[in-house]
């Protein structure tokens, strides 16, 4: 088993050790909603989805009775038109996990203000109802400052560990004109927060290894959703690649940090016969993708929001190798863990990669890696994933799925995080603790 807890400083108890004894209470701080409240500007379905797992899975199998604060994301007036938001309770989805909504005014100043009163208000009653019982946590997700400042008092008010999951840290500002000067504010005050939290749960290590030195920390790249356990079912013959053809496969956001220029200079360069690239998604990119796909007719482009996500899964079956092409040097992807890549791999299709560093090098044994970030060397990294003989691709990706649904499931993942809560779960981690 791969040791996932760090510390710069000593961690509660050793890995292994007996956990704390009694129930583990949990108060989680997010955004996560009723997927029927996500028609907001300020939604993120996947910043959705990931909460709505955690939160249940920390339940059931992590052994958690957790408690969720949550703050509806609204785009700050007029950009949603609500000016002020009552809260209220609500159910997460199929999961049967309550959430309190709090209370804001949602205009720009007020929003922040108002937020991080009414959390402070819940949270100061849990961490009461809860100071006699035994290990607890603070949990927020991400680190917005109207949601982090109030568990951060909460936890130094009533010594209650506080630990952040750090999804997304904002390394994509632009920093230019008035708005990047709060942008910059911004980003400091998140880096600055990094290393008052008592335990961090990163996506990459180098979050935690370059911005919050000595905080204890540990690594959870994300999660494989719950649909993809489930066998993947045989694809229609009809509309997958025909004999002797070779299909490369994208599926994501098309930007410059997800390596789309890459991808199609690389695609370029396979002149064979037989050669076909599918594309599934949308975003700044999409009119190169469009241009394209106009000039080569091998190139197959699919807007993402027009096809359902369990027709991208099928696809993902049926090509012959699954393309990761993000770039070691756009500065994001040192910090950030391509979630599509455990879609890939769990899809039991043959993955190419570069090796940012974002990706532990646990992934690297499924992976066939383009080190070589060059057009001619994704070109080639693609070339040796088709090229092997059908039974040892298919044997790769059959270890791979195998693999990614064990590690990776989020019942694994919740479990990982329940046992790190519990270790930090004494005072002497707690700033000011003994």
């Amino acid at each position: 088993m791969n040791q996932t807890l760090h510390a710069g400083r000593p961690p509660a108890r050793a890995a292994g050790a007996p956990a704390a004894p009694g129930p583990l209470d949990v108060a989680f701080v997010g955004s996560v909603v009723p997927t029927a409240m996500g028609t907001t500007h300020a939604f993120s379905p996947a910043g959705n989805k990931f909460q709505v797992n955690l939160v249940d899975h920390l339940a059931r199998s992590a052994g958690a009775s957790v408690e969720t604060f949550t703050v509806r994301p609204l785009a700050a007036f007029p950009g949603d038109r609500v000016v002020g938001y009552g809260g209220g309770r609500a159910t997460l989805d199929d999961t049967g996990a309550g959430a309190r909504l709090v209370p804001f005014v949602n205009v720009r100043g007020l929003k922040e203000a108002t937020v991080a009163a009414s959390l402070m208000g819940h949270l100061a009653r849990w961490a009461t109802a809860h100071r006699a019982r035994g290990p607890r946590a603070l949990l927020v997700y991400n680190l917005f400052s109207p949601l982090a400042l109030p568990v951060l008092a909460t936890a130094r008010a009533w010594r209650v560990p506080a630990v952040a999951v750090v999804a997304d840290l904002p390394f994509i500002y632009s920093f230019r004109g008035v708005k990047g000067v709060l942008e910059r504010v911004d980003f400091q005050a998140q880096l600055a927060m990094l290393r008052r939290f008592d335990g961090l749960v990163v996506l990459t290590r180098h979050i935690a290894e370059d911005h919050a030195p000595g905080v204890p920390w540990m690594l959870m790249e994300g999660a494989v959703p719950a649909g993809e356990r489930a066998a993947p079912a045989d694809a229609p013959a009809d509309d997958g690649p025909a004999p002797g053809e070779r299909v490369a496969m994208y599926s994501g956001m098309l930007n410059e940090m997800n390596g789309i220029p890459l991808l199609l200079e690389a695609f370029d360069r396979l002149r064979e016969p037989g050669w076909r690239l599918w594309i599934y998604g949308g975003g700044p990119l999409q009119g190169a993708v469009e241009a394209a796909a106009r000039r080569d007719p091998r190139i197959e482009y699919h807007a993402w929001d027009r096809v359902p996500a369990a027709e991208v899964r099928r696809r993902q079956r049926q090509a012959t190798v699954l393309v990761n092409p993000r770039p070691s040097g756009e500065r994001v992807n040192r910090y950030t863990f391509p979630s599509k890549l455990m879609e890939y791999l769990a899809s039991g299709t043959a993955t190419v990669s570069t090796a940012i560093p974002g990706i532990p090098e646990e992934y690297h044994p499924y992976l066939e890696l383009a080190r070589d970030e060059t057009p001619d060397g994704l070109a080639q990294a693609i070339r040796r994933a088709a090229g092997r003989p059908d039974g040892e691709r298919q044997a790769r990706g059959a270890a791979a799925r195998e693999w990614v649904l064990r590690e990776k499931g989020w019942e694994r993942q919740a479990e990982r995080i329940g046992v790190f809560l519990r270790g930090l779960a004494r005072p002497r981690l707690v700033r000011g603790g003994g």
